[in-house]
């Protein structure tokens, strides 16, 4: 399990391209649980929850930032190791 540092995102209907990827992700030669959320204080964006060794995707995640609060982190849930690239495009 993991947190990335903060981020911040636009204060009007930020759009985010989101792609991950992990493998090694088992326990005792399963496959594991892999999840991935993105999360502020008023918000929590969920990406993926599945159980399987290795994966990834692209998906577009469109956080809610009606409260005000622009500050965001990801966590994640993998046995295994795991990468996560956030690029806001609007």
């Amino acid at each position: 399990m993991g947190d990335s540092p903060t981020f911040q995102v636009g204060s009007s209907a930020p759009e985010l391209k989101v792609t991950y990827s992990y493998s090694g992700n088992e326990s005792g030669k399963q496959p594991a649980n892999f999840a991935l959320s993105l999360q502020s204080n008023d918000d929590e964006q969920l990406i993926v929850n599945t159980i399987a060794s290795s994966g990834g995707d692209t998906t577009m995640v469109y956080p809610d930032v009606s409260s005000g609060d622009t500050t965001y982190h990801a966590e994640v849930v993998a046995a295994g190791s795991w990468q996560l690239t956030i690029t806001e495009l609007s």
